[in-house]
């Protein structure tokens, strides 16, 4: 029902012995920080990793009668935030073509929408109630969010966030696969402006000719002033990112080796 969390049915073994009545197991309320913001349950309830009942190897955060809250800090600073979540768990996976990597997100989480008051928005406009990601990716989006709102933005579009994929032309996995990534195509305004990398982006050029340009360049030199990502590829990259900004969080160096460090497109070697 609207306003309430999606449910989830736990085995019998994981409430308490009052409930032994309900049988082999019974539904109960996922962790929803966009409901209950401040621990993601209602009162007497504890947000805890429990298995599906019938379906031990899916497993997510539920709220438990009487339990004791297994959240990360991650989870406590990003619900601090004011940030509307469900924390979760993601089995690992491969791609198909690449069936030796392994994707593998750190502390996932669900992103829900609006974030701070910002849609999350597909390229096409269409609506993004949730986006998968890890814990950490969430801190960097939501300081991206706020860095644009104070310029009027009220939707971010984007081209995805976690699918489990290799780099296109290599058998590298894409950050995308760790779920620290995603492609922003472009940012809708109050005053119904929108300006995309595709539209708006002016190549190789810091003597802007359009307002859109100057705000996507400004606004990505911004994000990699503040260390906000590791990496942001921009349309000056190559053709593969005319119309998006590729951002990520690989930690320590260029995950695909370009540089060490923080790093900022175009490429700093020739094709």
């Amino acid at each position: 029902a609207d306003g309430y969390p999606t449910t989830f049915c736990v085995e019998g073994d994981r409430l308490p012995i009052s409930a032994d009545a309900l049988g082999d197991g019974a539904c109960v309320s996922r962790c929803d920080f966009g409901i209950y913001p401040a621990e993601g349950c209602r009162s007497g309830y504890g947000c805890a990793v429990a298995a599906r009942s019938g379906d031990p190897d899916t497993e997510t955060y539920t709220c438990l009668p009487g339990a004791d809250a297994e959240l990360t800090e991650c989870h406590r600073e990003l619900a601090a935030r004011g940030v509307a979540f469900e924390p979760t768990i993601k089995a690992t996976e491969s791609p198909s073509d690449y069936p030796d990597l392994t994707c593998e997100i750190a502390d996932p989480v669900y992103i829900l929408s609006p974030l701070h008051g910002v849609d999350l928005l597909y390229y096409d406009g269409s609506e993004t109630e949730r986006v998968l990601g890890s814990c950490d990716f969430a801190h960097s989006l939501t300081d991206t969010i706020d860095d644009v709102e104070i310029y009027g933005v009220d939707a971010m579009l984007h081209v995805g966030t976690y699918v489990c994929r290799a780099i296109s032309g290599t058998n590298s996995l894409s950050r995308h696969g760790y779920g620290d990534a995603i492609d922003i195509y472009g940012f809708e305004f109050e005053d119904g402006t929108t300006y995309t990398l595709l539209d708006d982006w002016e190549h190789d050029t810091t003597s802007f000719q359009t307002a859109g340009g100057e705000f996507l360049y400004e606004s990505a030199y911004r994000w990699h002033q503040e260390e906000y990502w590791s990496i942001i590829l921009t349309p000056n990259y190559n053709s593969d990112h005319d119309n998006h900004f590729h951002v990520d969080l690989t930690p320590g160096s260029d995950y695909i080796g370009f540089t060490d460090g923080r790093y900022f497109g175009p490429a700093p070697y020739a094709d």
